[in-house]
């Protein structure tokens, strides 16, 4: 349930040049990287939605694990320990989908769950008898890739490391040729077609829709010069 990213750009790069590769080509592997990377967030975040609604966690192949991360406390002077912020630096970004659900489940090292939170949740929780963030009941919530948790205070710090399970966002551009992106096998091809189709768009353009007849009929096409290239190949006078 994974590709190499070698494979996944020379198999993209096959296709777009029609199985001839050569050295003189301007198509550069950086370049299908860019259109991969795109598409591959677009794949996972469909499919994960789509098991999120049928009531299911993200893939697992797609989730990583953050563990041990020591927390992080904001130096105010003039505020109550209690409410100090406190936060662990997650090592990747998180995929962006609906109520924040790359984060998949945080706990301390005991194991013990911290519930999810907001910002705009924190200041009506925070003022809740029962509810309110404290070291019985840990929350927290997420900005970027910093996790911050209410409930803790300084004594609590060195002794509390977090665990996190999240989904993160795959950088292809930073991946070495022999990494692995992560992909559930039955979206590979379509990942491959989406990347070829938008490179034909690129490098080929289209073919302008000249009939008004309510139907977008527009092929991708090689431009006239290379698709005439014979022609092309006759001297000038």
């Amino acid at each position: 349930m994974a590709i190499t990213k070698f494979k996944l750009l020379s198999d993209i790069q096959l296709q777009l040049l029609q199985g001839n590769p050569s050295d003189d080509s301007e198509l550069e592997f950086d370049q299908l990287a860019q259109w991969a990377q795109y598409h591959l967030h677009d794949l996972i975040r469909r499919e994960i939605i789509a098991e999120l609604k049928k009531g299911n966690m993200p893939p697992p192949i797609y989730i990583t694990r953050d563990i041990g991360l020591e927390m992080s406390e904001e130096n105010v002077t003039d505020i109550s320990d209690s409410k100090q912020r406190f936060w662990i630096d997650l090592s990747q970004e998180v995929l962006d989908l609906p109520n924040d659900r790359g984060i998949v489940r945080v706990e301390d090292y005991d194991g013990n769950l911290l519930m999810k939170t907001s910002l705009d949740q924190l200041s009506m929780t925070r003022d809740l008898r029962f509810v309110k963030p404290t070291g019985n009941s840990v929350l927290y919530y997420r900005v970027g890739t910093k996790v911050f948790i209410e409930g803790f205070n300084t004594a609590d710090v060195d002794f509390n490391p977090v665990i996190v399970y999240y989904v993160p966002k795959q950088d292809i551009l930073a991946m070495g040729d022999s990494d692995e992106i992560l992909i559930s096998d039955q979206l590979i091809p379509v990942l491959i077609d989406l990347c070829v189709q938008r490179g034909k768009l690129q490098m080929y353009g289209t073919q302008a829709d000249s009939a008004n007849d309510g139907v977008d009929n527009k092929n991708i096409q090689y431009h006239t010069a290379i698709s005439n290239a014979t022609n092309n190949d006759q001297p000038v006078e």
